[in-house]
């Protein structure tokens, strides 16, 4: 799964940008059939004056669909880093689920099939 991250207005440490990239792969590694890649972009939006103005922008480019993207914003970069890939994991987990739910019903009325009379 190829996963980038970008900075915007912010240093990130390599250490903290090797985490977020751990973190990612650990959450995503079930649904990695159907990704193509991870984009994720950290900005600080008010540059240095401080404040709730970090935000962590995740988009996941699917194969055979469009792409789940996630924002959060707040004062703590690894807070919103964290919460951003908590709500990834759960987005395509329901993604998923939705997918599963649509094979089984395509597959329970295939015409393709033998009706039992």
């Amino acid at each position: 799964m190829n996963i980038e991250v970008k900075n915007h207005r912010i240093e990130l440490s390599k250490s903290l940008i090797a985490s977020i990239k751990q973190h990612i792969a650990a959450d995503l590694t079930r649904f990695e059939r159907m990704i193509r890649s991870v984009c994720v972009k950290i900005t600080d939006i008010n540059g240095p004056h401080g404040g709730e103005d970090k935000s962590c922008h995740i988009q996941v480019h699917l194969k055979r669909a469009s792409s789940v993207i996630i924002e959060e914003r707040g004062a703590s970069l690894l807070g919103v880093a964290g919460r951003a890939i908590a709500r990834l994991d759960m987005a395509m987990f329901r993604m998923a689920d939705r997918r599963r739910e649509i094979r089984r019903l395509k597959a329970k009325t295939s015409p393709n099939l033998p009706h039992l009379v």
